[in-house]
C-alpha cells in the first residue's frame, strides 16, 4: 500500500528515491525498504494519472477518509493546512463536514482564501469540492451569513423537508 503523505516535502523526498531522502521519515523508510518495487511502480502510475493532489485540511473535514479513497484507487495525495505546501499541488480536493460559516472562518484564519481564489479562479487548477467543500466554492449559502469563495456563481439553498422541526435536515440514518 502507498503511504499517506502529510507534507509536500515527503512527496519530494519520495521522488528522490535515495536512502538519505527517507531517513527523516522513518515510516516512509520502513515502507520503502519492504515494498520498494510495488510502491515505486504504483507511485509512478499514480503520478501519471493523478499528479500531486492536495487535500485541504481546514479543520472541519474528513481529509483522512478522502486520502484513503485516493490511495485505494492508486492515487497519491497529501493533506495540508499550510499554504506554502498547497500552492505546489496540481489538483485540489476540498472536503468538508459542518457549518458554512465555520468553514469560511477556518479558511480565513489559515490564510487560504486568497490562495484558493488564485489557484482555482486565476490559475484554473482542477478542484473537487466534497459536501461543505463544494458549498464553500459558491458565493453564499442560506445556511450561513458570511460570503463564500465566490468561485462558483451560485448560492447554496437550504434543504426543505416536510419533516423540518422533527428531524435534523439533512438527516443521516
Amino acid at each position: 500500500p502507498l503511504p499517506s503523505f502529510e507534507k509536500v516535502s515527503e512527496v519530494i523526498h519520495f521522488l528522490n528515491l535515495s536512502k538519505s531522502s527517507t531517513d527523516d521519515y522513518p515510516n516512509l523508510n520502513m515502507l520503502w525498504k519492504e515494498n520498494w518495487k510495488e510502491m515505486y511502480q504504483n507511485f509512478l502510475n499514480s503520478v501519471i494519472i493523478w499528479q500531486l493532489i492536495a487535500v485541504v485540511d481546514y479543520g472541519v473535514n474528513n481529509s483522512n477518509s478522502v486520502i484513503r479513497m485516493i490511495q485505494k484507487v492508486g492515487g497519491v495525495a497529501f493533506k495540508s493546512k499550510n499554504i506554502h505546501e498547497i500552492k505546489n499541488a496540481q489538483k485540489l480536493i476540498i472536503p468538508g463536514v459542518g457549518s458554512f460559516d465555520e468553514g469560511m472562518k477556518n479558511l480565513s484564519q489559515l490564510g487560504m482564501i486568497d490562495l484558493l481564489k488564485e489557484m482555482i479562479g486565476k490559475n484554473e487548477i482542477p478542484v473537487l469540492g466534497i459536501c461543505l467543500g463544494m458549498q464553500l466554492l459558491c458565493h453564499a449559502s442560506e445556511e450561513g451569513t458570511v460570503h463564500g469563495l465566490g468561485l462558483v456563481p451560485a448560492k447554496v439553498k437550504k434543504l426543505k423537508s416536510e419533516f423540518e422541526g422533527t428531524f435534523k435536515v439533512p438527516h443521516m440514518g
